[in-house]
């Protein structure tokens, strides 16, 4: 499982690590879902993404998602105040799909929480 607590590099080295077996997962709204391939963005796109954030970035959970749309994808904060970009995952008992594809189909929005 993921811990969202884990610094970006260490959370993405993790999903390069077991993205075929036993696969690294986390829960949203119930539903297990496998991450099969993310990148941590560069500092300048990690500022310019947490800037977004109308609150205190501290005061934000790790394992807020912080982005959800078309140009960005899913975009999560992880511990250390940084934050990893999802590109790939697989919804529990569903087919391997985008970002894209899980944001449009399950409604995922920016403010919600991955556990």
């Amino acid at each position: 499982m993921i811990d969202w607590e884990q610094s970006a590099e260490r959370i993405n080295n993790k999903i390069r690590a077991f993205s075929s077996r036993p696969g690294a997962y986390c829960f949203w709204k119930g539903l297990r879902i496998k991450v099969l391939k993310s990148k941590v963005p560069d500092e300048f796109k990690r500022k310019e993404y947490l800037s977004g954030l109308e609150v205190n970035e501290k005061s934000v959970n790790n394992g807020y998602i912080v982005k959800a749309d078309k140009n960005s994808g899913i975009v999560v904060k992880c511990g250390e105040g940084k934050v990893i970009s999802i590109e790939l995952l697989k919804p529990q008992g569903k087919r391997t799909m985008t970002a894209m594809d899980f944001i449009n189909g399950y409604r995922l929005i920016a403010g919600e929480n991955f556990e």
